[in-house]
């Protein structure tokens, strides 16, 4: 608009062709431009709206102001051409000084206002190191006092955009005088804080966290003095870094993590980044420190380190595209897997030079390095190696696991399909490598086959660990209770025995069904015949299980009452006595009740340990044998040497308790 105004007007209306109505019409111009962009900035929300979004509208201000006036330079140049009878004879200040004093006032805020912007950093900034806290104590007082100076000229009562306003200036002078006063304090803070950094990393760490204040004059001129410190200490640095390169290079420091090739170059992009991002900041310092002779010191030793690392990422980079060359092709050719022949056990044949390749390409790719054609044609088929080294892992494993927890008695079982495995992985061992086509094909069979085989013998393993936890059940418990040591009478004795063992053999009926339907579910797991000579001995083999767990049974609840018997065991315990006898005055007799043994045609005590000894046996009978159809465990209870040594020891002791008490007749 306006260099369409300026343009097309000026040389032709004869209504503004002298120069006194040239001027009342720029001036009109200028005073409209100026209230526009007063408005537009706002001097009553200046303060109230975000820093930047101050900034930014003062600068289109500012803009557009120049831009009216280089607009009328440039069509006043083109009227002194075309109009040379008439041309424009105004002087700049005659036009523009109203909107160069409203601009000087744009230029004030702006710095103003950049300065809130700037200042407002201090409020987040922590110093670390041995003095962190007393300098960030400092540097957030200088932001609380900058907080009071920017809230007085908030509290002004005039327009800040108002040219006519002269109180603006001495306002104005005065917050500068505190912004120096403040920018001298925060300038000391930087010099104390970089005497205190260790390493020039910390120091340009502790520089980056001022970052837009350094750039102030007097901030600049404190810090500049420290500069060359910080170059010496760089210098040092640097030649830490080279001594280090010189000295580890050809065994240099890797993480666990990270292949030899891709881990030493990562070491040799460390100590690369370690020598370059300081050297970053330099570059961004001043002309005097860059044109310094130490910084030119400096630069030369910065430029011969990062010739030597790169030259070593070079060679390092060249050696392993060989190796590849030579060793790759042939791995790829190995079978996909072997058998140790001392252990028959399997193994997927995957070199581990293949593996170690692939790692290599994945960390040269994260590093941002060329990878030579050989290694990533290999690399692009690493999710198919990936997929496949996986699901050959869990074949073996599955495979080795079964061979490992196979019992003799189970390998007749899964005879036939171990040896259909054993037939079909022949030819991952002899045929098929890492080029082969119908690897994935030959992974399902064999998984099918494997997982079928696994299943028969986890099916037996889980069968027989359920048996023995019922059969652990019910050893763990005695066929004989005792309630809060209380002393019995043999008749309350009996009834209680009599309740236990009622309740007992009940639930040991039950359990014993569940026993026979699940050696039928490991028949139907295995299907075999169950006449066949492979099946029988397995049921032998279940069958010694159950026979173990009767005797276990039996063998606790005879040590429990033979501990009730026991005199030595009663004293060493501080227990009471099982049962209560008593020495009875019958004239003309004086008899024992209940009577010790059978003699008076009493039921005696004696009688008594004998039945509950006799309901321990019995637990044999409450379920049919395994190995037969007919039939229980009574023998083989019977025959134990373990129940017959408990038994023996009740009644050593019952015939000990007898005499003690005939010794008082």
């Amino acid at each position: 608009m306006l260099r369409s105004l300026v343009g097309s007007e000026m040389c032709i209306r004869d209504s503004f062709n002298t120069p006194a109505r040239l001027v009342v019409l720029f001036r009109m111009i200028s005073n409209d431009l100026i209230r526009q962009a007063a408005k537009f900035c706002d001097g009553t929300t200046i303060f109230e709206i975000e820093p930047q979004e101050a900034v930014d509208r003062v600068k289109q201000a500012i803009e557009l102001c120049m831009k009216f006036q280089k607009d009328y330079m440039e069509y006043k140049n083109k009227a002194n051409v075309e109009c040379k009878q008439n041309p424009w004879r105004v002087q700049m200040p005659a036009l523009f000084g109203r909107l160069d004093t409203f601009l000087e006032r744009c230029s004030d805020m702006q710095d103003l206002v950049e300065t809130i912007l700037q200042f407002n950093r201090l409020d987040k900034i922590e110093i670390g190191g041995t003095k962190g806290k007393t300098l960030t104590d400092s540097v957030t007082q200088v932001f609380n006092d900058f907080l009071e100076a920017v809230k007085k000229f908030e509290q002004v009562s005039y327009d800040v955009f108002d040219v006519e306003e002269k109180l603006f200036e001495e306002d104005y002078y005065h917050f500068r005088v505190q912004i120096k006063e403040m920018e001298r304090r925060l300038g000391s803070v930087l010099v104390q804080g970089l005497d205190d950094c260790a390493t020039v990393d910390a120091a340009f760490k502790l520089l980056g966290s001022f970052e837009g204040l350094l750039e102030r004059e007097i901030i600049q001129n404190e810090l500049e003095r420290r500069y060359i410190g910080l170059l010496n200490s760089y210098s040092a640095d640097l030649k830490q870094v080279q001594e280090m390169f010189l000295l580890k290079k050809s065994s240099p420091p890797i993480y666990n993590n990270m292949p030899p090739i891709a881990g030493a170059l990562n070491w040799s992009r460390g100590l690369g980044d370690r020598a370059d991002q300081p050297m970053v900041r330099f570059r961004g310092c001043s002309k005097s420190i860059l044109d310094s002779d130490e910084m030119k010191e400096v630069e030369k030793m910065h430029a011969g380190i990062m010739e030597n690392l790169q030259e070593y990422e070079r060679m390092k980079c060249e050696d392993w595209e060989k190796e590849i060359d030579v060793s790759v092709a042939a791995k790829l050719k190995q079978p996909l897997l072997r058998r140790d022949l001392e252990t028959n056990m399997l193994h997927v044949n995957f070199d581990k030079a293949l593996v170690r390749l692939l790692r290599e390409v994945k960390y040269m790719q994260l590093l941002g390095l060329d990878v030579p054609e050989t290694a990533m044609a290999i690399y692009k088929r690493a999710e198919h190696f990936r997929t496949q080294t996986g699901n050959l892992d869990l074949i073996v494993n599955k495979y080795n696991w079964v061979r490992e927890n196979l019992l003799e008695v189970e390998l007749p079982l899964v005879q036939q399909q171990l040896h259909d495995i054993d037939a079909y992985v022949e030819k991952g061992i002899k045929q098929l490598n890492w080029k082969s086509h119908g690897i994935n094909d030959f992974i399902g069979h064999s998984m099918s086959q494997v997982q079928e085989t696994e299943t028969i013998l986890k099916t037996l393993k889980d069968n027989v660990t359920k048996i023995q936890a019922v059969l652990e059940k019910w050893s763990s418990n005695p066929l004989m209770e005792r309630k809060d040591q209380r002393i019995y009478h043999v008749d309350e004795l009996q009834a209680q025995h009599e309740e236990v063992v009622s309740d007992r053999s009940d639930k040991i009926s039950e359990a014993g069904e569940a026993i026979h339907e699940i050696v039928g579910g490991s028949n139907k797991v295995v299907k075999v015949s169950k006449g066949a000579q492979s099946w029988r001995a397995y049921v032998e083999y279940i069958n010694n299980i159950v026979i173990d767990g009767f005797g276990l049974t039996t063998v606790n609840s005879l040590k429990f009452l033979r501990n009730q018997v026991d005199p030595v065991f009663i004293k060493r315990g501080d227990i009471q006595p099982l049962v209560e006898v008593k020495l009875e005055l019958n004239l003309p007799d004086i008899m024992f009740d209940p009577c010790l043994d059978g003699h008076t045609g009493r039921i005696s005590l004696r009688d008594t340990i004998y039945g509950f000894m006799r309901d321990f046996y019995s637990v044999g009978r409450l379920f049919k044998r395994l190995d037969t159809k007919d039939g229980d465990y009574i023998k083989e209870l019977e025959e134990s040497l373990k129940i017959r040594q408990y038994v023996d020891e009740i009644l050593h002791h019952l015939t000990n308790n007898e005499d003690q008490c005939t010794e008082f007749l």
